[in-house]
């Protein structure tokens, strides 16, 4: 059941930082899937790090006995590609995203 709470406290979370014209829904298990429609990489970027300073202020707010992380990884549609190449795009920045941070993690 913990499970099913952080599911709902995290799309919680993704619907009070996009957009009524962005479309948000959950892609599998934990992971979640944002279409921004006339948005571009920078502004991608802009709420993605919007979004992680809202969930540091969320894992500070309450003691809890979890902390939540998020990995993003963004993509852009260009004509001519499919949603499936934008899809593979934007999971090979979401695994790069998370190499960087475990490597940052790693520091002593």
């Amino acid at each position: 059941m913990i499970g099913d709470h952080i599911l709902v406290e995290v799309a919680t979370l993704l619907q009070k930082n996009f957009r009524a014209a962005d479309l948000v829904t959950r892609y599998g298990g934990d992971e979640f899937l944002v279409i921004m429609p006339d948005s571009d990489l920078v502004q991608a970027g802009v709420t993605v790090r919007r979004l992680q300073w809202c969930l540091e202020r969320w894992n500070d707010s309450e003691q809890r006995e979890y902390r939540l992380s998020l990995s993003c990884g963004v993509a852009e549609y260009k004509p001519g590609t499919t949603i499936e190449d934008v899809i593979k795009a934007a999971d090979a920045d979401l695994y790069v995203e998370k190499a960087s941070r475990r490597q940052v993690e790693a520091l002593p």
